[in-house]
């Protein structure tokens, strides 16, 4: 106590440098001040880390948010070009097919004719 008293009657801000007690003292002001120091270098290193991280996050989300906006463009617009291909395909085949069902109903209709005609003379050599 009376170590403060002559600083505050000197009036001093910090108190004067003295030698310590012994040798536990001083490695515990050592101690100390190191642990202090380490904390502050904490602290600061973890504020910079923080401020970094948020400026990532964000930064990546804007990346990310443009890339799907990009796909979702691109992929609009496949759809809508295969959808109108697939329209093409669907009618070209599908007229192609009533062309080949026309085609197979004329044959059919010629063999069902000549086998209407053998059946014909068969009979009128039967009768």
């Amino acid at each position: 106590m009376r170590f403060w008293r002559q600083c505050i009657v000197a009036d001093t801000v910090a108190p004067p440098i003295r030698e310590p007690y012994n040798q536990f003292e001083a490695s515990a002001v050592t101690f100390f001040e190191l642990a202090s120091l380490l904390a502050s270098a904490a602290t600061i290193f973890g504020l910079i880390v923080g401020a970094f991280s948020v400026w990532n996050g964000r930064m990546t989300r804007r990346e990310i948010g443009g890339l799907i906006a990009h796909e979702d463009q691109a992929t609009r617009e496949l759809i809508a070009t295969e959808s109108g291909a697939t329209r093409d395909l669907i009618a070209t085949e599908s007229q192609a097919t009533r062309e080949l069902m026309e085609a197979h109903q004329q044959a059919a209709q010629q063999i069902l004719s000549r086998l209407t005609d053998i059946l014909g003379r068969i009979d009128d050599r039967v009768r």
